[in-house]
């Protein structure tokens, strides 16, 4: 596992501080950094299996697609900050190779849902919010498990 810390110091908060200052909160940091604790707990890159996830953030491609090619087509104010945070490689493959672009698209799936994100303070909002819009009704994700780890290491 990395360390968790530094994970969200020097990865999760710059990532998402570059899209623009709309898009970074305490709220926004705390889900994007429990969200690859949950995921991924901060060590796979890939789906145990031959799932279709990747990275710590564990994004399906398919996902990716929708967030990259949809959202980001017709919105070029943020796809200009979100540049900065790329390499040359393959968009999709920088989900397991580039931490700081995974993160800040781990930040825009959330941006893109119309709810207000829960206070920083409401782990239990956290983890229903983690679960409606990450990981999915179809997901086998659960909400408490997601509380628990924000209590642990947010706040």
């Amino acid at each position: 596992m990395l360390n968790p810390y530094q994970f969200r110091t020097d990865v999760v908060a710059p990532a998402i501080k570059a899209l623009g200052p709309r898009f970074h909160t305490p709220a926004a940091e705390g889900l994007v950094f429990c969200t690859a604790l949950a995921e991924s707990n901060l060590t796979y890159l890939r789906q145990h299996g031959d799932g279709p996830a990747l990275g710590l953030f564990q994004v399906e491609v398919a996902t990716f697609n929708d967030i990259y090619r949809r959202y980001l087509g017709t919105r070029p104010d943020i796809t200009r900050n979100l540049q900065p945070l790329m390499t040359g490689e393959a968009p999709h493959l920088q989900l397991i190779t580039n931490l700081s672009f995974a993160a800040a698209i781990c930040r825009l799936r959330y941006w893109m849902d119309p709810s207000p994100l829960p206070a920083y303070e409401d782990a239990d909002g956290m983890g229903a919010t983690w679960k409606r819009v990450y990981n999915t009704e179809l997901g086998a994700g659960v909400p408490a498990h997601f509380a628990d780890l924000y209590r642990k290491y947010v706040l």
